[in-house]
Parts: structure tokens; sequence; C-alpha cells
């Protein structure tokens, strides 16, 4: 496993180009920069906090894992949060580096951080992105 204190890790997530699907668009975010103020607008709009998460499901404990696992994850989270009733758009995150593929995802408009965090662990997974509407986006440390 990889602990969230790697800065190597750190730098990873932060060279990465998050892009969020709305309105037929895709809005491309990064790590310590504003949310765009169309995707801001949608937010607001679609959403019923102040908060969106973006949750990936591929590559647990940011270790590569093959196509078909990674499709089986994420199908389950995408059912899971169909069962209960949650609001999301397609994601995709797109590393800087050639060594890490892109990696599918959902970004959920209705979820408190608990919840998103809660989440995000039963996929494995190191890191979530908080999409503020009044802030910058963030990487989270799920399990920090």
């Amino acid at each position: 496993m990889t602990k969230i204190c790697d800065s190597t890790l750190a730098r990873a997530f932060q060279q990465t180009d998050y892009r969020v699907l709305a309105d037929g668009q895709w809005h491309t975010l990064t790590v310590g920069a504003a949310c765009p103020a169309p995707l801001r607008t949608w937010l607001i709009t679609h959403g019923n906090s102040r908060c969106a998460w973006i949750i990936t499901t591929h590559n647990p404990q940011a270790e590569i894992a093959d196509a078909q696992a990674n499709a089986e994850r994420a199908a389950a989270l995408q059912a899971w949060l169909d069962a209960a009733g949650h609001t999301y758009t397609a994601t995709d995150s797109c590393a800087h580096s050639s060594d890490w593929p892109s990696e599918p995802g959902v970004c959920v408009l209705d979820m408190d951080e608990g919840l998103a965090r809660a989440l995000a662990l039963r996929f494995d997974q190191v890191a979530m992105i908080a999409v503020a509407t009044e802030h910058t986006v963030k990487l989270v440390w799920v399990d920090g």
C-alpha cells in the first residue's frame, strides 16, 4: 500500500487534469485552481451541496489494475449511486505523465464529505477530488 505522505504520489495527483462532463461539454479542473465558472454554475444548479466529489474506482491503492477489474468496480459504484438515488456525472482523470492510464470516474453532486470518503475507501482509493463551488479544487486523502 502506498502511504499518503508519499510526495511522489501527491505530485502525481496534482499533475493530473480532472475532466467533468456537464451539459454535454467537458470541463477541466486542476488541483489548486478555481472551478471554471460554467461548471461552477452547473454544479450549483444541479447539486444540493457546496462541494461535489470526484471519485474513481480504477487502480485501487494507486496501483494499476487490469481493465476488467476496473470496469467491474466502476459498474458497482454506479449501481450503488443509482440505488441510493445520488446525482452524478461522468469524469475522466488524465495524468500529465504518459505512464499512467486515464481513469474514468464520477463527480457526485449531492454527498457530504464523510460519505464520499467512505465510498472512496470502499473502493480502495487513497484520494478523491473536492470540487467546491466557492473555493479551489482540492486533493483530499481519504484515510487521513
